[in-house]
C-alpha cells in the first residue's frame, strides 16, 4: 500500500471518528472523563493527566477478542509489543529497559538474565482488569527506565471474576495458534468467603509452540508452566492485605542450545489503607529469583541466577472545597538486583553478568485543581549504584527528576495539556558486563563497561475531545492528539556489525549516541455506539543523531479495529494494522484481521467458542521495523466457566 492510500484511508477513518465527536456537542457526559487510572501513581480521570496516557478496560479486552495482552498494547499509537514468554515493549521508540513494566504495583520490568527473562506480559487476557500505558517522563514517578514510558497492568481477583450472589467459580481455556503451532492452556479456580472478608485465586498456565517445524536447522520449540496464587485479606472495610505467589518453568530448545531453561519465582506482598483524607497509603514488597540453566553445544554449561529485592510505599493527602481540589502524594522505593553466571561451573559473564544493582528512590507528587485548571508538578531522587567483578567499571549516579504538567478544560468536551519532564536511566548489567555468542549467526554482541547513563528532557503537548449522547445516553466517542519532542543525551544504542579478523565473526556492541533527539505526533479516536465499538490509532516517529545529522524516519503507522455484539451471545471482530512506504517497512502494507466469538445462553451460559485468522490475505511485508511480517494465522479458542 502506498503512502497516497494509506493517507486516504487514515483520514477517512479520523474525519469520521471526529464527525461523531462533534455531532452533538450540546449533550455532553462524563463517561470517558471518569475513567480512572493508577499508572500516575495515584487514580485520576484521565483527561486530568498532562500526559498521553492511554487506558483498556477489560470490556475493551473482550471486544478486541484479544489472543494476549501485545495485541491489547498494540491498539495503542506509539507501542509496538510482541507476545509470547519471550516478548518485547517499545513505546515511542525506546524499548528493553527504557519502558518500565508494573503488574499490581510492582516492576517487573524484564531487563536481565540475557534478555531471556520470561516476558511479564504473557498473561491470560481473561485475568486482566485494566492496561494502562503513559508515553514518555516516567522516571519522576517509577525512577530508572521510564525514558519511553510505563505499562501498567491490574490483575483481577476473585471479585472481578464472581458474579454478585457467588463465591466461589472456575474456569477452563485453550487456545490454538497457527502460525507456531501453538497451544495455550489456562486454568483458575477462586472464591471468597461469605462475608467477603476472605478471597483466592488459583491460576494454571501451560504453553507449548514450535517455529520451522519442518526445518531442523531453525526448528525452534518452546515450551512453559505456570502457577500462580492470590490470597487477598479485607482487614476492615478501608484496608487490603493481598500476597501473591508466582512460579514459572520453560524451556526452549534449537540447534544451538538444548534446552535453554528457566525457572522464575516471585513472592510479592501489597498492602492498602484508605482511612481518611490524610492516609491514603499503598505498599508493596516482593522478592524475585531467576534460575537459568542452557546446554549450549559449542560454549559448554552455563548457569546464571537474579535475584530481584523490591519494595515501595507511598501516601497521600486530599484537600477539596468548593473553589478548589489539592493533592499530594509522596513515596520512597529500593530496588536491588544481583547477578550471577557460572559457564562449566566457573564464574564467567558469558553465561551472565556478576554484578549488584541498588537504586534508592524518594518521590514528591503535587496536584492542584483551580476552576478549569489542573497542574501537576513532580520530582524524584534517584540514588543509583551498579558494580561488577572489575571494580575500575564500577557506576554510581544521583540524580533530581522534576517534571510539570498543565491541564485546561477549554469546554465541557475539550481538554488542552501541556507537559515537561526529566527522564533518567542507568544502563543495566547487562549492557556493561555480558557477553553474548550466536554461533548459528556467527554473531557476537561484545559488553561495553564504558557505557553512560541516558538522560532525556521531554515536551509534549496535545488536547483530547470527548463526549457523550450521540444518538442514546450512553453513547460516547474520544478523541485524543499529542505531539512530542524528547532530546535524549547518551542513548544507548546496539551498534555495528564490525568483523572481527580473528574470529570471522560479526560483533554487535551497545554505544552511546552523545545527543538524540525523537520526536512525532499520534492522534488516538473511539467510538461506541450499543453494541458496536470502533477505534483507530495512528502515530509517527522520527530519530535524529545529532552529532552526524542522520535522521531516522520510521513509517506512519495504522491500528484500527471495530466489534458488534449480536443479542444470540455472538460476537464478531474486525482488525487492521498498517504502516506507509519508508526504507525500514519497504512498500508500506496493510492487513486485516477478523475474530469471532460465541458466548452461551441458557443451559450453556458458561460456554464460549473463538476462532479468528490474522493477515487474512497471506500478504508478505516487512513490518516497521524492518523486520519479517507475520505470515497468515489461525487461531481456535474453547472456554468454560462453571459461576
Amino acid at each position: 500500500m502506498n503512502l497516497y492510500k494509506f493517507s486516504i484511508s487514515s483520514v477517512f477513518l479520523v474525519s469520521c471518528t471526529a464527525q461523531l465527536v462533534f455531532a452533538q456537542q450540546s449533550e455532553i457526559g462524563d463517561s470517558i472523563s471518569t475513567m480512572i487510572i493508577s499508572v500516575t501513581r495515584v487514580d485520576k480521570e484521565q483527561l486530568s493527566v498532562a500526559q498521553s496516557v492511554s487506558v483498556k478496560t477489560d470490556q475493551d479486552i473482550d471486544k478486541l477478542q484479544a489472543i494476549d495482552i501485545s495485541e491489547v498494547l498494540n491498539t495503542i499509537p506509539g507501542v509496538d509489543a510482541s507476545g509470547g514468554f519471550y516478548g518485547s515493549q517499545t513505546i515511542r521508540g525506546g524499548s528493553g529497559g527504557q519502558v518500565i513494566v508494573n503488574i499490581d504495583g510492582v516492576d517487573q520490568t524484564a531487563s536481565s538474565n540475557k534478555g531471556m527473562s520470561i516476558n511479564p506480559l504473557s498473561i491470560d487476557p481473561m485475568l486482566v482488569k485494566q492496561v494502562e500505558v503513559l508515553k514518555g517522563t516516567g522516571s519522576a514517578l517509577f525512577g530508572s527506565g521510564g525514558i519511553g514510558g510505563v505499562i501498567a497492568i491490574r490483575t483481577k481477583n476473585a471479585g472481578d471474576l464472581l458474579e454478585d450472589e457467588q463465591n466461589i467459580g472456575a474456569f477452563l481455556r485453550t487456545r490454538y495458534h497457527s502460525n507456531d503451532h501453538a497451544m495455550h492452556n489456562t486454568a483458575a479456580v477462586y472464591g471468597r468467603s461469605v462475608d467477603t472478608k476472605f478471597d483466592y485465586l488459583l491460576t494454571a498456565d501451560g504453553y507449548r509452540s514450535e517455529l520451522y517445524k519442518n526445518n531442523p536447522v531453525k526448528n525452534i520449540k518452546s515450551q512453559a508452566s505456570r502457577l500462580s496464587a492470590k490470597l487477598g485479606v479485607n482487614l476492615d472495610p478501608e484496608q487490603r492485605l493481598e500476597i501473591t505467589v508466582k512460579h514459572s518453568d520453560s524451556k526452549f530448545k534449537n540447534s544451538v542450545v538444548d534446552p535453554d531453561a528457566l525457572k522464575n519465582s516471585t513472592v510479592q506482598v501489597m498492602h492498602r489503607i484508605n482511612r481518611s483524607d490524610n492516609l491514603n497509603m499503598r505498599s508493596h514488597i516482593s522478592y524475585n529469583t531467576i534460575k537459568r540453566n542452557a546446554s549450549m553445544n559449542s560454549a559448554g554449561q552455563q548457569d546464571s541466577k537474579v535475584r530481584r529485592l523490591q519494595l515501595d510505599s507511598q501516601n497521600s493527602h486530599f484537600i477539596e472545597n468548593d473553589q478548589f481540589a489539592h493533592e499530594v502524594t509522596y513515596g520512597v522505593s529500593y530496588l536491588a538486583t544481583k547477578q550471577s553466571g557460572f559457564v562449566d561451573n566457573q564464574p564467567d559473564d558469558f553465561a551472565n553478568a556478576n554484578g549488584d544493582r541498588t537504586e534508592i528512590g524518594a518521590f514528591l507528587q503535587d496536584t492542584f485543581s483551580w476552576s478549569n485548571l489542573t497542574a501537576t508538578g513532580a520530582i524524584r531522587y534517584v540514588d543509583y549504584a551498579m558494580q561488577g567483578r572489575d571494580a575500575a567499571y564500577d557506576m554510581s549516579e544521583k540524580k533530581l527528576l522534576p517534571s510539570l504538567g498543565i491541564t485546561y478544560k477549554a469546554t465541557p468536551w475539550l481538554n488542552l495539556y501541556a507537559s515537561y519532564g526529566h527522564d533518567f536511566r542507568a544502563p543495566s548489567i547487562d549492557d556493561m558486563y555480558t557477553a553474548k555468542k550466536i554461533p548459528l549467526w556467527s554473531m557476537e554482541i561484545v559488553p561495553n563497561p564504558n557505557l553512560k547513563p541516558e538522560q532525556s528532557i521531554n515536551r509534549e503537548f496535545g488536547f483530547a475531545l470527548h463526549t457523550d449522547g450521540f444518538f442514546k445516553a450512553e453513547d460516547s466517542g474520544y478523541l485524543r492528539f499529542s505531539y512530542f519532542d524528547q532530546n535524549v543525551k547518551n542513548l544507548i544504542e546496539l551498534t555495528g556489525p564490525v568483523l572481527n579478523p580473528v574470529t570471522g565473526w560479526m560483533e554487535f556492541t551497545s554505544s552511546n549516541v552523545k545527543k538524540a533527539n525523537r520526536s512525532g505526533l499520534e492522534l488516538e479516536a473511539s467510538y461506541t455506539l450499543e453494541n458496536f465499538s470502533a477505534s483507530v490509532a495512528i502515530d509517527k516517529l522520527r530519530v535524529k543523531d545529532k552529532a552526524t545529522d542522520k535522521v531516522t524516519k520510521y513509517p506512519k503507522t495504522l491500528h484500527a479495529n471495530a466489534s458488534y455484539t449480536f443479542n444470540q451471545g455472538l460476537s464478531l471482530a474486525w482488525l487492521a494494522d498498517g504502516a506507509s512506504q519508508s526504507d525500514k517497512s519497504g512498500g508500506g502494507y496493510l492487513i486485516h484481521g477478523l475474530r469471532a466469538k460465541w458466548q452461551g445462553v441458557g443451559k450453556a451460559k458458561g460456554l464460549e467458542l473463538s476462532a479468528g485468522v490474522s493477515n487474512a490475505f497471506d500478504r508478505e511485508y516487512s513490518n516497521e521495523y524492518g523486520g519479517r511480517g507475520r505470515d497468515r494465522a489461525y487461531t481456535l479458542g474453547l472456554a468454560y466457566k462453571f459461576n
